[in-house]
């Protein structure tokens, strides 16, 4: 962090881990931002339980100085956080939520091009599009833009950047093949995750879909590999 600053930067987005929150790893920074994506049945070897695994998140926006807290509204426990963090940036793919700040999909298009999303906020209304697959990635896209837009970024900006998006190696990552099937590669390792990859290839494919599980050991409780 420190090499980063010397050299000019003015942000660095750093994925908090549970286990570094519980172990006070990060107790020296401070955030001007903080987002919570989702939830799911992952390091129950360390927590013990969703509760505490959950609690742990939570520490993020409770225990830490952390001006803009953007939460998934369409997560069951970023729903109650909401309700608990009175100044939330609440982000949904479903319906407005009912919050000051808030940003929501009015509509979402799933194509072999990408995502479509027409979205309103408090910031204004407008229309995102990004070379990603699943619904996933349409609710990180706009939990993403919530949170650069809370920073002072320039929304129409945003917007054209938005269409120059990659995704992340192995995760949902296309590969086309001439005049053969689509072949995507995903890292999905737990139930929900692989639930998850699947329904979104699914929306995106119009004809068959056939799925390949690598499985090579389970862990933890809740995992597939």
């Amino acid at each position: 962090m420190s090499g980063l600053a010397s050299k000019g930067a003015k942000y660095a987005a750093l994925e908090t881990s549970s286990h570094g929150l519980v172990q006070h790893r990060i107790k020296a920074l401070s955030f001007v931002a903080g987002v919570f994506t989702n939830l799911s049945r992952d390091h129950l070897d360390y927590h013990g339980s969703m509760a505490e695994y959950a609690k742990a998140k939570l520490s993020l926006f409770t225990e830490h100085d952390c001006q803009h807290k953007v939460i998934n509204a369409d997560d069951s426990v970023g729903q109650e956080w909401i309700e608990i963090l009175p100044d939330a940036i609440a982000v949904s793919l479903i319906a407005k939520p009912q919050t000051k700040q808030f940003m929501f999909a009015s509509n979402v298009r799933y194509s072999e091009q990408g995502i479509e999303i027409e979205y309103q906020s408090h910031w204004g209304e407008g229309k995102l599009h990004a070379p990603l697959i699943g619904e996933f990635n349409a609710s990180n896209l706009l939990l993403a833009f919530a949170t650069l837009l809370a920073l002072g970024a320039d929304r129409k900006s945003l917007e054209k950047t938005a269409t120059e998006l990659n995704p992340v190696i192995g995760r949902m990552e296309l590969f086309q093949t001439a005049d053969k099937a689509k072949i995507v590669v995903d890292y999905a390792h737990t139930p929900d995750a692989l639930e998850k990859a699947l329904c979104a290839l699914r929306v995106h494919c119009e004809g068959k879909l056939w799925a390949i599980l690598v499985v090579v050991v389970i862990e933890t409780e809740g995992s597939v590999l």
